[in-house]
């Protein structure tokens, strides 16, 4: 009587030789997932810095009884929000470099690839720009 481990092997299993590959590729899936989250979630936060910034242009132009008013309480804002987008920046800049980091990897895995399973690399290249 088998069990169902036998009927459906892990590929991992299969060979010692590929199980250096598969820990690669296992490893990469958990990178590439961590990377992209952080990709998106740096993408949303400089987003939501340029809507508020925006937003908050607008309720002060609107409140303004002047343009000196305006032009004064916009260089409060200005400051703020110029702390905001260089944090925003960095941490989008630190998520495009995990995301090249990611690719890299990838190059990495590909030569480990059989022959026939191979992604040419100059398709990488183009999807990495």
């Amino acid at each position: 009587m088998t069990t169902e481990t036998e009927k459906t092997p892990d590929s991992r299993n299969l060979s010692n030789s590929n199980n250096g590959l598969d820990q690669m590729l296992d490893d990469y899936r958990k990178f590439s997932t961590n990377a992209l989250k952080i990709f998106m979630d740096a993408q949303i936060d400089f987003m939501h810095t340029c809507l508020d910034c925006s937003n908050d242009q607008r309720h002060r132009l609107m409140d303004a009884k002047s343009p000196e008013d305006f032009i004064n309480g916009e260089s409060d804002l200005a400051e703020e929000y110029m702390k905001r987008f260089i944090d925003s920046s960095r941490k989008l800049m630190d998520a495009s470099a995990k995301t090249q980091e990611m690719m890299f990897s990838l190059w990495h895995i590909n030569d480990f690839l059989p022959a026939k399973d191979k992604v040419e690399t100059k398709s990488l290249a183009k999807r990495s720009n």
